[in-house]
């Protein structure tokens, strides 16, 4: 699967899968476990930076592998509008969306400045709204949506009980998860 490198990553990292099986994986640890050879389909790798997205390409060119590219930073909504237009003229829709679009520097998470924060959760909580808002419409019946995580994001990462007791309640709701992420 390709992954996100969480040191130096290019954030945009949502893919997605049409037709005959399209898929759209990302910037990362290139096809480590052979996916893209097994797979019968059109493969995308997205990234935010067009030199590195296209050098990404070039790296599994060099494998035999054969991705499509487009450029895609899952924090600017023209960017994600651009991407959706060129899917839905090209194919019509998404049979698979994987997302493993994240940063992180857990070396230096207490120390973040404020621009830092922002920009963490930019990328890892609201360019998902955005792309549920504009991707998601386009993935077909019985189509996919692979969500990638790393273990930041567990419960057992929470030392508050109440907001342990709100985010594991079966009947979560977007604004819950909204007033903690904006701390409200």
């Amino acid at each position: 699967m390709l992954r996100a490198n969480n040191d130096d990553s290019d954030a945009s990292s949502w893919t997605c899968c049409h037709h005959n099986f399209n898929c759209f994986w990302t910037y990362g640890n290139l096809d480590q476990d052979g996916l893209l050879k097994k797979f019968d389909g059109v493969v995308y790798l997205t990234s935010r930076d067009d030199g590195r997205g296209k050098a990404a390409v070039a790296k599994l060119n060099e494998l035999g592998l054969k991705p499509e590219y487009h450029q895609l930073d899952v924090t600017d909504k023209e960017s994600i509008v651009r991407f959706r237009d060129h899917i839905k003229e090209k194919y019509g829709g998404i049979d698979i969306l994987v997302n493993n679009a994240a940063v992180a520097n857990t070396s230096e998470l207490y120390s973040y400045s404020y621009e830092e924060a922002k920009n963490t959760i930019d990328i890892n909580y609201y360019s998902i709204l955005t792309i549920e808002e504009l991707l998601f419409p386009l993935v077909r019946d019985n189509g996919r949506i692979l969500n990638i995580s790393s273990n930041c994001g567990h419960l057992s990462n929470i030392r508050n009980e109440n907001w342990i007791k709100r985010l594991s309640n079966k009947n979560l709701t977007e604004n819950d998860i909204n007033e903690f992420v904006i701390g409200t």
